[in-house]
């Protein structure tokens, strides 16, 4: 009764959050992976690093102390397509924080390149 108050008046929400670093399942000695063949590393599988955290899911405290690891399935199908449309909206203007100065564009001039740093 008191998870379904906290997660109608909060929703879900994290504390402090997770860290999430993706390494490879199977160990073969150059890759940074976490298990051995022999330990039961999978090259179809990844391993996920989560972090340390604390979050409020549903309600319910979920709160971990050290770094767990979770093996989560490679994706191994794919798909061609050719020729598809793929909508893309920028709208019409740009935000730009910081400006320096402007690109010499022009190719008309010798002892200037186009796009030189300054």
């Amino acid at each position: 009764m008191l998870a379904r108050r906290t997660y109608e008046e909060s929703g879900n929400y994290t504390v402090k959050s997770f860290q999430l670093t993706p390494r490879e399942h199977l160990d073969s000695g150059t890759n940074n992976g976490v298990y051995t063949s022999s330990a039961g590393g999978d090259a179809t599988k990844l391993a996920l690093v989560c972090g340390a955290g604390k979050a409020f899911i549903k309600g319910h405290e979920i709160e971990k102390i050290s770094p767990h690891l979770l093996s989560i399935n490679k994706a191994r199908t794919t798909k061609s397509v050719n020729n598809d449309f793929i909508p893309f909206n920028m709208g019409n203007f740009a935000n730009v924080t910081n400006i320096h100065g402007s690109p010499d564009i022009t190719l008309v001039s010798t002892t200037q390149d186009p796009f030189k740093k300054f």
